[in-house]
């Protein structure tokens, strides 16, 4: 299921790129792909922090305040956008 998830955000941020932000293939290929490496690449870093300082239960917890804490952002970001075209 998050396989499908991602690479469904890996393609609709591809579309939004190009033809939302009016961004040049160069740097929507850079950001794409920036977004992929940090994508698979969490996961070690809280693993890591969970082994090493907080534990799993914490990491957990932090890691989803900040993702709540985000989320209401960026679709603040995305309707301002939206609502100047």
């Amino acid at each position: 299921m998050e396989v499908t998830a991602f690479y469904g955000v890996y393609l609709n941020l591809i579309v939004y790129l190009q033809d939302v932000l009016h961004g040049d293939s160069a740097s929507n290929a850079a950001a794409v792909s920036f977004w992929a490496g940090a994508s698979y690449l969490m996961p070690v870093v809280g693993a890591a922090i969970a082994d090493s300082y907080w534990g799993k239960y914490k990491t957990v917890v932090v890691g989803l305040s900040i993702s709540l804490a985000v989320n209401p952002l960026h679709n603040a970001t995305i309707w301002h956008l939206h609502s100047r075209h």
